[in-house]
């Protein structure tokens, strides 16, 4: 998936994730425990297995 920088920058901020490989141009985000309780208590849970995010 591609992220845009300014919003690749905003989770960073937010502490919804951390950054696990800074890579350029192909950065990987790992999500902090406070960002995945955040997404499980905002989204549906088949909208996360259905996005690759949870497996079922």
């Amino acid at each position: 998936m591609i992220i845009e920088n300014g919003v690749g920058r905003d989770i960073l901020v937010s502490g919804m994730a951390r950054l696990f490989d800074a890579t350029e141009g192909a950065e990987i985000f790992e999500l902090t425990d406070e960002g995945f309780r955040y997404l499980m208590d905002s989204l549906d849970t088949r909208l996360l297995i259905s996005a690759g995010v949870l497996m079922p």
